[in-house]
């Protein structure tokens, strides 16, 4: 029986931005030869094509438009695409005209905003197609989930969160409704074609002749896998709440965790480029201090406690968004549209700019770039109790950006703890140089669409 997978992988979407290389070269020597009546194999030699190229590639991932198997409306697609030109097109000529002499050519307005007009027209259309084809395939899709009572309102409460186009049937111990059944029912539900069987059981429960069911269906060719493979494939986060101690022996990669070389490797990048963006941003931090100053008495930097590796505490800082002495009734999670929050606080928010100062953190070895957010550990001892392996998130360095930060909303709740917890264990357990490097792009796109939190 055949599998399937109603996302694109990692390859996949490389072979996406090769097809678009390919075609975006194919274009600009095709207007170049329409402009100027002539082209050549050297036209592949001109260090501004490469530039051109790099530079559109980056601005498409940034915007999201190889995400074309995410539920995203036709509309989005379209507006992420455009987007995505034009932010490319300003920084081609920004570039040109600050750095370079070049005003023909490849950089001419004939020869750049053709290419870019006819290039983005081809994306657009294919992008269109591609999400229009993924909508309809994936709603087709069957699911079969075996799943006790305890997990059910957690995957329900996942589901309702992430969506999932197609149809699930639930099956219970004691069976539910809606074309659902019992667990004891297996043997007939499995003669139907389903897109995937999802095992969300104890191992207690599948000691019993339901276990053996699943392996007869997996040997027998059905695409059997456990809710966690289940989530970590599709929704990029662990289901903290299905996790016993046998998860955690079997798992393979927390390559963060036990790996001293890379843990080295991530720490001289961290000081690196915390030296380089300190040296770049000074004057907006100067910037920044002067209008916090000049709108609201009370100190610019805040700073506050928060826990970090190991569950040691250190002092974080941050320029301060909120009214003077904003906790003077207590700890509290900042909420959407906070009252507390000046006009300033409000847009540095948005663009993240309160989080410059964090890089004297990173410098100091309290905070990595990317990690964890850092908790404040009064909140860290009322959620300890509540969700499981909460202080896993201790066993590495927190970060101003984070997985969780960028696939999840700002939280302020129990449930937004949980939920950013899934997030952060996925990025513990899959650490990679190459998800830094989609964290980091996709915080831009964070910052560029005003997501702050």
């Amino acid at each position: 029986m055949r599998k399937f997978s109603p996302f694109l992988t990692a390859k996949n979407k490389i072979f996406i931005m090769l097809f678009d290389l390919m075609m975006l070269i194919f274009v600009i020597a095709g207007v170049y030869f329409f402009r100027f009546g002539h082209v050549s194999h050297e036209l592949l030699l001109i260090p501004a094509l490469w530039f051109i190229v790099f530079l559109l590639l980056v601005s498409l991932y940034v915007f999201g438009t190889y995400d074309l198997d995410t539920q995203a409306s036709r509309f989005q697609m379209l507006t992420r695409t455009m987007l995505a030109i034009l932010i490319g097109l300003v920084g081609v000529v920004v570039f040109n005209y600050a750095f370079a002499q070049d005003r023909e050519g490849l950089f001419g307005r004939g020869v750049l905003i053709g290419s870019l007009v006819v290039f983005g027209g081809l994306a657009i259309l294919y992008r269109l197609a591609t999400v229009q084809f993924f909508n309809g395939f994936r709603s087709e899709f069957n699911w079969l989930l075996l799943i006790d009572d305890k997990n059910l309102q957690f995957f329900e409460s996942d589901l309702g969160r992430r969506g999932l186009l197609g149809h699930i049937t639930f099956l219970t111990e004691k069976g539910c409704g809606g074309g659902g059944g019992s667990w004891f029912e297996l043997d007939a539900y499995l003669n139907r074609r389903w897109s995937g069987v999802i095992c969300a059981l104890d191992p207690q429960s599948l000691g019993s002749d339901v276990g053996q069911t699943l392996m007869r269906a997996k040997l027998a060719g059905h695409n059997v896998m456990g809710l966690s493979q289940f989530y970590e494939l599709h929704w990029s986060k662990v289901p903290v709440y299905f996790l016993g101690p046998e998860w955690f022996i079997a798992a393979e990669s927390f390559n963060l965790v036990h790996h001293p070389v890379g843990l080295r490797i991530k720490r001289l990048g961290d000081l690196f480029f915390s030296i380089i963006l300190l040296s770049v941003f000074w004057p907006v931090m100067l910037f920044v201090a002067c209008a916090i100053y000049l709108e609201s008495s009370g100190p610019i930097i805040y700073k506050q406690v928060r826990t970090g590796k190991d569950g040691r505490l250190f002092t974080i800082y941050k320029f301060r968004s909120m009214v003077n002495n904003a906790e003077k009734n207590g700890a509290q999670w900042a909420q959407a549209n906070d009252s507390r929050m000046t006009r300033i606080g409000r847009f540095l928010r948005l663009t993240r700019l309160d989080e410059l100062p964090q890089l004297f953190n990173v410098f100091k070895g309290d905070m990595s770039f990317i990690g964890p957010r850092p908790e404040r550990p009064e909140f860290n001892e009322m959620l300890a109790p509540l969700i499981p392996y909460y202080n896993l998130r201790q066993l590495v360095r927190p970060g101003i950006t984070g997985w969780a930060q960028v696939c999840y909303p700002y939280g302020a709740s129990i449930e937004d703890a949980r939920e950013k917890l899934q997030y952060d264990l996925f990025y513990i357990k899959y650490y990679s140089f190459l998800l830094d490097l989609i964290i980091l792009l996709r915080t831009v796109r964070v910052v560029l669409m005003s997501k702050g939190r």
